[in-house]
């Protein structure tokens, strides 16, 4: 199944790998590689992830406080968020309305 990310989610993930690199070097690149194998299990099992509304799914990263935030339909898988899950979680909700107008 195809994966797309929504330009949103692309800006999520720089930002977040910006943030981690700054911390400790080559952080950032396990963060971005971690958010690469959790793309990947979604790609694989999509249904997979847990429902957090009637139209999107969240995967967690294991070693981060991160969240991947898809929309599974019958084309493609695509990735609405990649957001800290200690933040407020209306933002993903609000990606997946921007994206159904």
């Amino acid at each position: 199944m195809t994966v797309l990310f929504a330009h949103a989610a692309v800006a999520d993930l720089a930002q977040a790998e910006a943030f981690y690199e700054g911390e400790e070097e080559s952080q950032g690149k396990r963060f971005a590689d971690e958010v690469g194998a959790v793309v990947e299990l979604i790609a694989r099992y999509p249904r997979a992830g847990t429902r957090v509304s009637g139209r999107a799914r969240r995967w967690k990263t294991h070693r981060f406080p991160y969240g991947v935030f898809y929309r599974l339909t019958t084309d493609a898988i695509t990735i609405v968020a990649i957001l800290n899950l200690k933040r407020d979680p209306e933002t993903w909700r609000q990606r997946l309305r921007e994206l159904d107008l």
